[in-house]
């Protein structure tokens, strides 16, 4: 199990108590995601309703760092991506 890292544990538990954000979310992108806490939280999160339900996002994972991202969580819906997205200025 992968564990929260520190400096998002505070917001990602914010964003926990706002349902009607979190149901019109249907992709999450993690750029520059490294071993995945942050996405495998997002991948793995469950409605508050009783039974709790998968919201089933479409998570992207994406790093530079191969080794980083080879422990990213291999979840159905986490597509990896080894990449640099530079911005191009004109």
């Amino acid at each position: 199990m992968h564990q929260l890292a520190r400096h998002s544990e505070t917001i990602l538990s914010e964003i926990r108590n706002y349902d009607a954000f979190l149901d019109s979310l249907r992709n999450i992108a993690d750029m520059g995601c490294g071993t995945g806490e942050d996405i495998h939280w997002w991948a793995t999160l469950e409605t508050r309703d009783d039974p709790p339900k998968p919201y089933n996002f479409n998570c992207f994972a994406i790093d530079t760092n191969e080794s980083k991202l080879s422990q990213v969580p291999n979840l159905p819906n986490i597509h990896k991506y080894n990449n640099n997205f530079k911005c191009i200025k004109n």
